[in-house]
């Protein structure tokens, strides 16, 4: 290896380091690009444009007239992964691969019915079909509304080479804690029944997820109407949804305090009313770090003042009257949101912080035999075992 010599650094960018080293033919073999890249790069590019029909027959296969078609709706947490690995197809995606945690293996496990495969074509997410909107919403859509063509010609035939990638990001060694506190949180919120100490240990260590983009959208499909994060529709007349919070009781699991947090929403698809009725069990410790101190680092201080004046949180450590103080405090800001006079933000992170179940205008996405109620305790991913 060629010595080389460096200027001492002081400030602005990294000293150049002189003289360049020239690699030799053996070290360039070394580190050349895999085989076939550049063919690889190339049979992208030329897929890239062309129809599902153009790439059906490229690959020498019928398209079948009437593929069985499912839909598919995922949640997935926010700082983690889908669970599934996907390649561009047309203009979409196709599914190449499903891991065993994960978003999808939880979607899986509690619809086996309409259960996400390889080799599955994803054709359409959140009501667009253009892949750079459909890959937008992939990677930040607080919910995924996917429609899935199952071609069975497709799935014993060699794909063409492509890229194929994680559609959200994530980080690996935050990922398992992250996902697994938050599907362990999900399932006490959503799954009826029992659960076992370790979903409510790890439940008690979530950091309750929260999207920071598309709150329109996310309220949207409870039938808000909001132009921006921060503000709301001028065309917000009429019926508009009605959020209800109560706190009258709390448990003890797995050596911590539980405030079951009893909500309501009457959510709007068209001109009709559909309520949606559902418990929240959280500690104390994540009402006020993960809902309270959000909503209140939102505001100024006196604007704050002035909303919750009357209504003061709960003190820490949980002393008694905290169970009243919560009742107090939660009422207040339903009433608010109901009111629109907090930001369309404020909104959504409350209904996202509750796991607020969707709205029938979205379950009538699914198929008429998809289970549109609470998941039976026994599909529960995290109970499993």
């Amino acid at each position: 290896m060629t010595d080389v010599a460096t200027l001492p650094h002081t400030e602005g960018r990294p000293p150049l380091e002189l003289p360049i080293h020239r690699r030799t033919v053996e070290e360039d073999v070394a580190v050349q690009t895999p085989p076939n890249s550049l063919e690889q790069l190339a049979a992208e590019a030329s897929l890239e444009n062309l129809s599902l029909d153009d790439q059906m027959a490229r690959l020498n296969i019928s398209l079948e007239d009437e593929p069985e078609m499912l839909k598919v709706v995922l949640r997935p947490v926010l700082g983690c992964k889908i669970g599934m690995t996907v390649m561009r197809f047309a203009e979409g995606f196709i599914v190449t691969s499903i891991h065993d945690k994960g978003i999808v293996a939880s979607w899986n496990a509690a619809h086996p019915g309409q259960s996400l495969e390889e080799r599955d074509l994803i054709v359409q997410i959140n009501g667009s079909g253009e892949y750079l909107q459909m890959l937008h919403h992939f990677r930040c859509a607080p919910v995924l509304l996917m429609l899935i063509h199952r071609q069975e010609p497709l799935k014993s035939r060699q794909l063409p080479q492509g890229a194929q990638f994680e559609p959200r990001s994530g980080k690996e060694s935050k990922d398992n804690f992250v996902l697994e506190s938050n599907l362990a949180l999900r399932s006490i919120t959503e799954c009826a029944g029992t659960h076992p100490d370790e979903v409510w240990k790890a439940a008690a260590l979530c950091v309750v997820e929260h999207f920071v983009q598309q709150d329109p959208f996310f309220l949207s499909l409870y039938g808000y109407k909001a132009l921006t994060s921060k503000m709301w529709s001028p065309l917000n007349e009429g019926l508009k949804p009605r959020l209800s919070l109560k706190v009258s009781q709390h448990i003890e699991q797995a050596g911590h305090t539980w405030y079951i947090v009893e909500c309501e929403l009457l959510a709007l698809s068209g001109e009709q009313e559909m309520a949606l009725r559902w418990e929240s069990p959280r500690r104390l410790s994540q009402l006020r770090g993960e809902l309270h101190d959000r909503i209140k680092f939102t505001m100024d201080s006196a604007e704050y003042r002035s909303l919750f004046e009357d209504a003061p949180f709960a003190h820490s450590g949980g002393p008694s009257g905290t169970t009243t103080r919560l009742f107090v405090w939660l009422s207040r800001l339903a009433a608010l949101v109901n009111k629109q006079e907090v930001t369309p933000a404020v909104a959504a992170l409350t209904l996202s912080f509750f796991h607020a179940p969707l709205s029938s205008a979205v379950q009538t996405l699914l198929p008429r035999n998809s289970d549109a109620g609470r998941p039976h305790p026994a599909t529960c991913q995290c109970c499993r075992g």
